[in-house]
Parts: structure tokens; sequence; C-alpha cells
């Protein structure tokens, strides 16, 4: 309707205007023109909330200049989007593009309401994190891992519930790891590495109840590793390798029954390896070298799991063999 009160002068004067020409309206350019319906409270239809983020992600305008973003098709056929059975948007994909910009505002991302993966990474995105992020209750999966982000990791990220994977590793971040961050019972998937963050690990993460893998390594970590984390039922991969991490290895970590990755080496641990970790029946890769205070030795019960390879590895402490 609206495209037809647009024209309503060319089609009233077809000679004039047309001069011979045909105006032909095609149900799929009428859709384009017209634009999806406002999502409430935003003032934005979907479209426009891609276009926003277009914006900020593509300062070069990469996106459109090889038509992976192209106004001219509706949004749900641009590349790296998915919409669902309802041509809602769920997903947003744009990684390793060389992208040069910034993150997406809060308004374009809360105008996708359905939104359930925002991946970004492996860009030149700069900027801090967003603490209103927080606020997106329906996300499953965060990538931001590969850019030029800086500042904290804002603790109103608590407040995704919704959250199983979050990757912001190789990034510039500082700052400590939030307490808060232990609500996010549903995380499965962590990953932090190499970026500048310090303080200690926080006791409260035992509450990520469903978490599999946490990887801090490569950061400036300091403290004991917290007797909490022992709590982690699901946990298989604990990568937490040169940092500046002190104090003895807990006890009750040996209640951790699927870990199959445990990597402490380059830190400051002291003192032997706790009998109760020979329950760790599925661990299958064990790394302590670069801690230089370990002495006596680790439980036989890793003879049969870990094999000669990973023997020398321990051997470059103070350890003796099994015992």
């Amino acid at each position: 309707k609206q495209v037809l009160l647009d024209n309503t002068a060319v089609i009233s004067n077809p000679d004039t205007y047309l001069k011979g020409l045909t105006l032909l309206l095609c149900g799929k350019a009428v859709a384009v023109a017209l634009g999806k319906p406002k999502v409430p409270g935003t003032g934005l239809s979907e479209a426009d909330a891609l276009r926003l983020i277009q914006q900020a992600i593509d300062r070069d305008k990469k996106l459109a200049s090889d038509y992976a973003w192209d106004p001219g098709r509706p949004h749900c056929q641009w590349q790296g989007v998915t919409c669902d059975d309802n041509d809602r948007v769920v997903s947003v994909v744009a990684q390793g593009k060389k992208l040069i910009g910034r993150l997406p505002g809060i308004a374009a991302l809360k105008a996708l309401p359905k939104l359930e993966a925002l991946k970004l990474a492996d860009n030149y995105l700069e900027g801090t994190l967003d603490p209103m992020y927080g606020s997106l209750a329906n996300l499953k999966v965060l990538y931001l891992w590969g850019n030029k982000l800086t500042g904290v990791l804002p603790r109103e990220w608590s407040g995704m519930m919704s959250l199983e994977d979050l990757g912001v590793s190789t990034n510039q971040l500082s700052g400590t790891l939030p307490d808060e961050w232990g609500q996010l019972a549903k995380l499965q998937d962590l990953q932090l590495e190499r970026n500048r963050l310090r303080g200690t690990l926080p006791r409260q993460w035992a509450g990520m109840s469903s978490i599999q893998s946490i990887d801090l390594d490569t950061n400036s970590l300091v403290g004991t590793l917290p007797p909490e984390w022992g709590k982690l039922k699901l946990l298989t991969d604990l990568i937490l390798f040169r940092n500046k991490l002190q104090g003895t290895m807990p006890k009750a970590w040996g209640a951790l029954q699927n870990l199959t990755n445990l990597q402490l080496s380059n830190n400051r641990l002291v003192g032997t390896v706790p009998a109760e970790w020979g329950k760790l029946a599925k661990l299958k890769m064990v790394t302590l070298w670069g801690n230089k205070a370990l002495s006596s030795c680790w439980p036989r019960a890793w003879e049969g799991i870990l094999g000669s390879g990973y023997e020398s590895d321990l051997q470059s402490n103070e350890l003796r063999g099994a015992c």
C-alpha cells in the first residue's frame, strides 16, 4: 500500500512519468521496501537492527561490498544470518572477515528478541564489553575471541541465564574474574585464555553446575586453587597453565570424576600431588611442569592412565615418580 501511495503521481500520469515503460510491483520487492514489523518497545524492525549491527562491526562496509548483507534482499537471506520459520533472527555469524569496528549496541540486539547466537570472532573489533549485554536473557552462544577488545569482564553478564558457550579469549581484557558469573548455571564452555586478567579464581564459580570446560591459560591470575571447584561434576577440561597461581593442590578436586584434561604447568604451586587425585579415573592428560616447588611423587593410579609420555612431563618437577 505504501509503495502505491508513494507512486501516486506515476500511476495517475503514466504517459508523463513512464514514457511508455511498465511499472512492475513484485510481491517480494514490496516486502523488502516495506520492511518487517517493528519489534515492540524498540522502534526497530529486525532488518533495521541488522543494519545497525552492520554499521557497528563493519566500518569499511566489507559486508555490503561483497553482497553478504545486501539490502536489496530479505534480511533472512543475508550471509551468516539465520532465521526461524517465522522470519525471526536466531543467529548472526560474521567471523574471520577482518571486520574493523566495534561491538553492536544493546538497542540493536534487543530488537532481535529470538537471538540465540552472536558470533563475531576473529576480526578487528575494538572497545569494551557492554554490561547491558547481561539483559540478553535468550542468548546461548557468544563468540568474541580474536579481536582487540579491552576493559573488564562485566559482572552484569551473569544475567545471561541461557548462556551455554562464551568465548572472549585472545583479546586485551583486564581486571578480575567476576564472582557473579557463578550464577551462570547453564554455561558449558568458558574461554578466557590469552588476555590480561588478574586476581583470584572465584570460589563462587562452583555454582556453574553445567560447566564442562574452563580455559584461563596465559593470564596473570594469582591466589590458590579453590577447593569448591571440586563440585563441578561435569567438568572435563580445566586449563590454567601460564599464570601465577600459588599454594597446594586441593584434595577436593579428586571428586572431579569426569576430568580428562588438567593443565597446571608454569604456575607457583607447592607441596605434593594429593593421593585423592588418584581417583581421577578418566584423566588422560595432566601437565604440572614449571611448578618448581612441587615435591614427593604422583599417585600410583596415574601410572596406567598417563603412560610414559606424560610421565616425563611430571618428572620435570621435583616429583620422584609414582607412590
